[in-house]
């Protein structure tokens, strides 16, 4: 599922402390994965699971457990959104005044129409040919951070593996060396480093005010958009991330001995936590309330599920099955959107699905065989933005739909990229998160 580079990287580590080997066989095994993505130019409905597709998408390597996806029950519900910590706030702070509301988590009846089987309201193909729209998304190309028609420069760009929009006008950006050292920079409006951090990852709010990130020993800390730390939680799992902001609530996916994975929700306000559900939550929308629940599931890219959590409620809305398995929402979080199947990194299908109730709303196809490694929901309503790669990988450029009408537009230029870069997957472009 597009896995970030570090995961595999950090995956594979692990695989080799249990082998009687020696050397870094992570960039090898990268490379391979990725010449695997580049031929997965049509959707199968079976996959063969190889050694390395285990290790492939982290998350479904995360989860394995052969049952039925049914969230546990939860023992809270997270508290309603409400202001921002202050600056002066700590994790040893008050306890929020509001409290929890006890809820469970139950799969309410059946299932939607298996996607694989749902006919979509509109089938699209991805622009081709010289650029006629507008990025409708904050990108970075060729060291400079583009944000409709502000440009930062960035201080470095070498390992640029993550970007996001913060509050004021600044930016995240996230870097990582070939040792798998990983830094987190805060850039004022300016492109000025006013913070540095290191940071195995990183989630932030809707409007930039907040980032939670998460260091190599699992240690979270939520900051703001200067770098000033608002309080922290050391959570004693080094796997441990941070998937989502909603309100003072930063959630937490855990792996436990077994590859299961769980979600915590910590009260910022404090250091406590509860856990949520059993899976770990692939985006938030913080406006809507709603997250996407990925299951502990088996790793079958033919039958795949998903849940629309809602974390008022602390309960699944709704729970969808077949190949579909959605990472991003869109803009205004009413739909969903992903790979068409959940079958390593990079696409040439997606399809957008309704967050109300998993009807499939649109596929969308690259022309000619052609692959995107990135995608996401746009910042618009009912848009969402892919990177597309043609010419046998030689060039990439932005390319976007609407779900409402179905038109597809290049946004962008096409840009080169040299033969190494492709196949170390390095690509030019790199999305912003937000």
């Amino acid at each position: 599922m597009s896995p970030s580079e570090l995961d595999l990287r950090q995956t594979l580590h692990h695989d080799a402390e249990r082998i009687d080997a020696t050397g870094d066989f992570a960039r090898a095994a990268i490379v391979l994965e990725r010449r695997r993505a580049r031929r997965r130019t049509t959707i199968t409905a079976a996959a063969a699971v190889t050694a390395l597709a285990v290790a492939t998408p982290m998350i479904w390597s995360n989860l394995r457990t052969g049952t039925t996806p049914a969230p546990a029950t939860s023992s809270t519900a997270p508290v309603s959104p409400s202001p921002s910590p202050s600056p002066s706030a700590t994790a040893t702070g008050s306890p929020t005044s509001e409290e929890p509301t006890p809820a469970e988590t139950t799969r309410p009846g059946p299932a939607p129409t298996a996607d694989s089987d749902a006919k979509p309201k509109v089938a699209a193909t991805l622009g081709a040919g010289s650029a006629s729209g507008t990025p409708p998304i904050a990108y970075v190309l060729g060291g400079i951070f583009h944000d409709g028609d502000r440009r930062i420069t960035l201080p470095a760009t070498t390992g640029l593996r993550t970007v996001a929009r913060l509050a004021g006008g600044g930016v995240i950006m996230v870097s990582t060396t070939d040792e798998g050292v990983s830094t987190a920079r805060f850039l004022d409006a300016t492109g000025s480093e006013v913070a540095r951090v290191g940071s195995q990852s990183f989630t932030v709010n809707t409007d930039g005010s907040r980032v939670a990130i998460t260091d190599a020993k699992g240690a979270v800390r939520l900051v703001d958009a200067r770098g000033d730390v608002l309080a922290s939680l050391t959570t004693g799992d080094a796997e441990a991330r941070a998937t989502g902001i909603w309100g003072t609530t930063v959630y937490i996916a855990t792996i436990d001995a077994k590859g299961k994975s769980a979600t915590l929700a910590w009260d910022t306000t404090g250091t406590s936590t509860d856990k949520v559900v059993d899976g770990s939550f692939a985006d938030v929308h913080e406006g809507r309330s709603l997250a996407i629940l990925w299951p502990n599931q088996e790793y079958d890219p033919g039958n795949t599920c998903y849940g629309i959590f809602d974390l008022k409620a602390g309960a699944v809305n709704h729970w969808s099955c077949g190949e579909f398995a959605p990472t991003h929402f869109t803009g205004d979080g009413a739909m969903v959107v992903g790979p068409n199947v959940a079958d390593g990194p990079g696409s040439s299908n997606w399809k957008v699905a309704s967050a109300d109730d998993g009807s499939i709303l649109m596929t969308v196809a690259a022309p000619d065989g052609q692959w995107s490694p990135a995608w996401r929901g746009a910042g618009s309503a009912d848009a969402i933005v892919v990177t597309p790669l043609s010419d046998r990988d030689t060039r990439q450029t932005i390319a976007s739909c609407v779900v409402s009408t179905g038109a597809c537009t290049t946004d962008l230029a096409p840009v080169t990229v040299s033969r190494e870069d492709a196949d170390l997957m390095r690509f030019p472009i790199t999305l912003s998160v937000n």
